[in-house]
């Protein structure tokens, strides 16, 4: 078998490099496609931990809020069901 002339090789290479090329040029712009959804859709750490520290505010908020008036409640039923 005899080898293939050179011009034949740097044909083949010149393909192959162009054909790499136009795949890391693909691989890139998907890249900063996830890039910018990732930056436009998702919360960071602080922000979500910021957020998670005003649910728990609330929650705290909303439990002192419904003992309280189950407390009246109950209360005020003991007082009823006595008289």
């Amino acid at each position: 078998m005899t080898p293939a002339p050179l011009q034949t090789q740097v044909a083949v290479l010149k393909e192959q490099t162009s054909t790499l090329h136009n795949d890391l040029s693909e691989m890139k712009g998907d890249i900063k496609e996830i890039k910018e959804l990732l930056i436009s859709n998702f919360v960071t750490k602080a922000e979500f931990n910021a957020y998670k520290k005003t649910q728990n505010t609330q929650k705290l908020f909303i439990t002192l809020i419904t003992t309280f008036f189950t407390a009246i409640l109950t209360y005020e039923l003991i007082n009823f069901l006595k008289g």
